[in-house]
């Protein structure tokens, strides 16, 4: 705890906490936006994938068995790894960044008085 206050004094000034969480607390909205928008990103790609992949996985087994058709689920397959390494990557950096910025807000709103912390509010309620 020690540590966190010294680095909340030296991070922010007294005067300058109101209108230093105001610009991160707006910052914050536009980090979880966002982030919600990169995991929808994630499940839609997924979801067309999975999609294209049982259609492909149907139409083999319908007939007799193409090497082709089995070549297109192969690398169907490896491009849903590659799209999902890819997107968990981003979507990981930028919880991290969303973290990051909440870490922040509550650096700042330690200088405050304590009914004016609506973050420290907040996450002491969840």
């Amino acid at each position: 705890m020690r540590k966190l206050r010294k680095l909340a004094v030296e991070q922010v000034e007294p005067s300058d906490a109101p209108s230093n969480l105001s610009h991160l607390l707006a910052n914050d909205a536009i980090q979880n936006t966002l982030l919600q928008n990169y995991r929808l990103i994630n499940i839609y790609v997924q979801t067309i994938l999975l999609a294209v992949g049982a259609v492909l996985v149907s139409g083999s087994f319908g007939k007799c068995s193409n090497p082709m058709d089995l070549l297109l689920i192969v690398l169907l397959a490896i491009l849903s790894g590659i799209v999902s390494l890819s997107l968990h990557n981003i979507v990981r950096k930028r919880a991290e960044t969303v973290s990051h910025v909440h870490r922040r807000i509550l650096l700042t709103e330690y200088q405050l008085p304590i009914e004016q912390r609506s973050l420290t509010l907040q996450k002491l309620f969840q």
